[in-house]
């Protein structure tokens, strides 16, 4: 059937099979260039576990949206998440930028700009752990730099 617009669920069908299929074709590409140096049995591993992830959360999107009166909250939610990943992101860019004056700083006295803030790597290190998850999606450093 056509809906006002002109819109068959053909139409709606291929616009769905081919964006899963483009994110598919991305995450194949990008598991085979991070892969090529792991196990097999890893990367099949974290492809399963992505797979099964994935899966869970369509079927929770699913469920909550039965519940959710105005569509609005799912948007505030996922932007602010995004937000956070973007701000993680450009606080591990100033991170690498810091890394690029290292050894010159070390050489004159090193700055304050340079010197960690804090160290708590002995309770929460950024390398393993949850801290490696916060540091790979929001930019979590134990041992900041001003």
């Amino acid at each position: 059937s056509v809906d006002d617009a002109g819109v068959n669920y053909k139409t709606i069908v291929a616009l769905t099979f081919s964006a899963v299929f483009r994110e598919g074709l991305e995450t194949f590409l990008f598991l085979g260039a991070v892969g090529s140096n792991a196990k097999p049995s890893g990367l099949a591993l974290g492809g399963l576990v992505g797979i099964v992830l994935g899966i869970l959360f369509g079927f929770a999107v699913l469920w909550i949206g039965r519940y959710i009166k105005s569509i609005m909250w799912f948007f505030v939610a996922t932007t602010t998440f995004i937000l956070f990943i973007g701000a993680g992101l450009a606080g591990y860019s100033a991170h690498e930028f810091e890394e690029l004056g290292k050894p010159h700083s070390y050489k004159t006295n090193a700055p304050i700009i340079m010197r960690p803030m804090w160290d708590i790597s002995e309770c929460c290190p950024d390398s393993s752990g949850p801290g490696a998850v916060f540091r790979a999606i929001a930019g979590y450093q134990d041992k900041p730099t001003l």
